[in-house]
């Protein structure tokens, strides 16, 4: 939950690549993305240490948008972690999955 209380998104590495290479593109979708990094900003958007790391691999647009925002990843609690350890064993490790998906 962000600072006022209210719901918050956890973005994957797929909304930032993905939404900035097929559907909002960065050049001529600008709005959106103010508005994403805004709710970054405000905790209404989640960006977890592992989608940081993954978005940052690629040298574009999209990785110097999200790298602005270093201070506000979210770095997983001891107990949240735990509980991760916890549910992947009931999940096959495909090579296609990346850090960040558990």
């Amino acid at each position: 939950m962000n600072s006022k209380g209210d719901d918050a998104f956890v973005f994957d590495s797929s909304a930032f690549i993905n939404g900035a290479r097929h559907h909002y593109y960065l050049d001529t979708m600008r709005a959106v993305w103010d508005l994403v990094e805004t709710a970054i900003d405000d905790g209404r958007v989640v960006v977890v240490r592992a989608v940081y790391r993954e978005v940052l691999e690629q040298d574009d647009d999209i990785s110097k948008l999200v790298a602005r925002h270093v201070d506000a990843i979210a770095e997983p609690t001891e107990q949240v972690q735990r509980r991760v350890g916890e549910l992947e064993r009931f999940f096959s490790r495909s090579k296609l999955r990346d850090e960040a998906d558990p």
